[in-house]
């Protein structure tokens, strides 16, 4: 990102051949960058999940050595192999890239703002959410038959998010312990995709799709995490997946998920539900709690409350049990 190469240029020596500061995800304005790429021999991601998933892409394009160095513990793109590049302002997943190394430097993760890593949490967390929808899809015959639901693989998810629940205070520290728990998570989610056949299932659903659809209405970059921690709120509190406890959780590591903190409002959720069902289908996307259960005007306005209000109790589903 434009704002991070003056950090790092001074401690870097030679300035390398090209250095290309990321402006959006979009497929045509990445393939305009990749024919620009001759004569380089590597590629280097520094920075967050943009430049992160860029540097794939272009490492996939141009089959050429990658290397990744997040300066942020944002998202599990530095360990994944997939490129999220948007089409249209739709995500897709696409490509293949193994790097070579992902370096994961302590004090260059401390550096950044807090909330950048503390938001990270929510790219595990989400896996909360993401595995009651997995096994409900199943359950009710909606599941997608070459992912059935797999205990064993969904052992490892809650595994992960067992990690941040445990060091969700050192998480919120930014301390020495709680990178090593996020980056842990992280790059066991960031692999699973492959290792586990391309299965997304037990990494996203609802979470994920809230954030996709918020995407697509707004033409809005976020950081990830923290709109996937809003996302996990919502699903938590549609699925009746004890949304108090989780937001407990979310709270305790510190992460921002009001619309405002995003620079978006409550219209544009109530929109992008409004748009959800064209999001699902032009994504290809699988069956989860947002196909099943539209949220009304009384329940969206619940949420808003509790979500935005520090001193609201506990969640209370307005729709009954």
């Amino acid at each position: 990102m434009p704002d991070l190469w003056p950090i790092f240029a001074s401690q870097l020596g030679e300035e390398p051949a090209r250095v290309i500061k990321i402006e959006s995800l979009e497929i045509e304005y990445l393939d305009q960058l990749v024919s620009s790429l001759d004569g380089i021999k590597g590629i280097i991601g520094l920075g967050g999940g943009q430049a992160i998933d860029t540097a794939k892409y272009f490492s996939w394009r141009r089959g050429l050595p990658l290397f990744q160095v997040p300066t942020a513990l944002t998202v599990n793109a530095a360990f994944g192999h997939r490129s999220g590049v948007r089409i249209n302002r739709i995500v897709r997943y696409i490509g293949w890239a193994l790097p070579q190394a992902v370096f994961v430097d302590y004090d260059v993760i401390k550096a950044a703002p807090p909330h950048l890593n503390q938001s990270g949490a929510g790219d595990v967390l989400c896996e909360y959410t993401a595995l009651w929808d997995w096994r409900h899809a199943n359950e009710i015959g909606k599941g997608v038959p070459r992912w059935p639901y797999d205990d064993r693989i969904a052992e490892k998810a809650r595994a992960a998010v067992a990690r941040i629940v445990d060091a969700a205070d050192d998480i919120r520290e930014v301390n020495d312990r709680g990178i090593e728990a996020l980056a842990t998570s992280l790059k066991w989610g960031g692999g699973a995709f492959a290792y586990d056949g391309w299965l997304p299932c037990h990494l996203e659903g609802a979470d994920h799709f809230i954030y996709y659809a918020l995407e697509f209405v707004t033409g809005r970059a976020f950081l990830h995490g923290q709109v996937v921690a809003l996302g996990i709120l919502i699903a938590s509190a549609l699925q009746r997946n004890d949304p108090n406890y989780i937001k407990g959780v979310i709270d305790q590591i510190g992460i921002k998920y009001t619309p405002a903190s995003m620079g978006i409002s409550w219209d544009d959720v109530e929109e992008a539900f409004a748009k959800m069902d064209e999001v699902i289908a032009r994504s290809k996307l699988w069956y989860t709690i947002v196909s099943e259960r539209k949220p009304s005007q009384k329940f969206l306005a619940a949420v808003e409350q509790w979500i935005e209000d520090p001193q609201h109790g506990p969640w209370v589903d307005p729709e009954g049990d």
